[in-house]
């Protein structure tokens, strides 16, 4: 024995990347707005919760740019208001 001491190795666990439809952040923005807990959307919808609160932040452009293009893009880029 080496005196008690242990060995521990950190094993990371790599999510896959998950890109959200312009149209499934609209139905977000719905669920949060009939009063739905925020955790629970974020399971609902198998995203983080930090990506939930960054999504509400950024609710008024999205939002712009979904009326804009009619819903027509299946992905957004929030970058190009800046």
């Amino acid at each position: 024995m080496d005196g008690g001491a242990t060995e521990t190795k950190k094993v990371s666990v790599k999510r896959k990347f998950n890109v959200l439809t312009v149209k499934k952040k609209v139905e977000i923005f719905e669920a949060v707005d009939k009063g739905g807990k925020k955790g629970q959307i974020a399971k609902d919808f198998k995203i983080p919760a930090s990506t939930l609160s960054t999504i509400l932040k950024d609710r008024e452009k999205i939002k712009r740019l979904f009326e804009l293009r009619k819903g027509s893009m299946k992905k957004i880029r929030i970058e190009i208001l800046n």
